[in-house]
């Protein structure tokens, strides 16, 4: 079993130290060790049955928030746990503030799912197979291993983002029957649009 696993088991026994332990592995200032600190952090960690101290160490934050538990392999920078706010944060504030054209919308929107999507791959459980590719695999009857390496490697993230947006557009299809509500510009409510239900829904 990877070391971190082994030390997680014993120490995430208590909501409480899980969430503290969350609190360190989220602290950007460990995006500036290097790959080779990170290994270095990662020989040093404690072998299993040995005794653990109360207060998680510094390798051992490191470790966890670098490298991926399952294959052992460290983390591509903008995918470790410390990155996620700092570069999902400027996203969705992008995403919130106004947009004098849907294009400019539509980019913020698709940067933000494409690095969730990609985020949530990179960060997998990389020992089981992934759904949906391992079905395309078997129901097309995929033999080539180039084939199969694109469907296990690179298919599942523009999948992801694709169902990301169908998400979106079935939550919001109602809308686009019904219209929604607008209002004129001293904010006073003028009756029910598709038009605008259908534009929110692309920006969306």
């Amino acid at each position: 079993m990877d070391p971190n696993l082994l030390l997680w088991k014993p120490r995430g026994q208590s909501f409480v130290h899980r969430f503290q332990t969350w609190l360190s592995l989220l602290d950007p200032s460990l995006l500036l060790s290097s790959d080779a600190e990170i290994l270095k952090a990662r020989e040093a960690l404690p072998a299993a049955g040995q005794q653990l101290d109360e207060k998680v160490p510094p390798a051992e934050i490191l470790s966890l928030s670098s490298v991926h538990a399952d294959s052992g392999a460290v983390l591509p920078f903008v995918f470790r746990p410390p990155a996620y706010f700092p570069v999902l944060g400027p996203l969705v504030v992008g995403g919130f503030l106004p947009h004098p054209t849907v294009g400019s919308t539509l980019v913020f929107q698709s940067m933000l799912q494409i690095y969730s999507a990609s985020f949530s791959f990179a960060n997998r459980n990389s020992s089981a197979e992934q759904a949906l590719p391992h079905i395309f695999i078997i129901r097309l009857g995929v033999s080539s291993p180039t084939l199969q390496t694109f469907c296990r490697s690179f298919l599942p993230v523009p999948l992801q983002a694709a169902l990301a947006a169908l998400n979106v557009f079935i939550v919001r299809s109602e809308e686009t029957e019904t219209g929604i509500r607008v209002f004129d510009s001293e904010g006073n409510p003028v009756g029910f649009s598709k038009a605008a239900a259908e534009k929110v829904q692309k920006s969306s």
